[in-house]
């Protein structure tokens, strides 16, 4: 599954964050909620993770247009 093909990419804006001296993290936060962590589950994000995560980001995004339209 391909995140980013899940999203119009005119919505979504998209940053990540290389920490130098530390690897092996990756973590998915939306709108600065935590939604996927490799260290805490110590795997890279699975399919179901995945479908997890898509559902955090169109959420977050329906929320967003519901407070542009009020």
């Amino acid at each position: 599954m391909r995140l980013m093909e899940n999203f119009d990419q005119d919505l979504l804006d998209c940053k990540y964050e290389s920490t130098r001296g530390i690897t092996g993290y990756f973590e998915v936060t939306v709108n600065g909620s935590l939604v996927f962590s490799k260290r805490d589950c110590r795997h890279f994000p699975r399919e179901d993770d995945m479908r997890n995560i898509v559902e955090a980001v169109r959420a977050a995004m329906a929320k967003n247009e519901q407070s542009i339209k009020q």
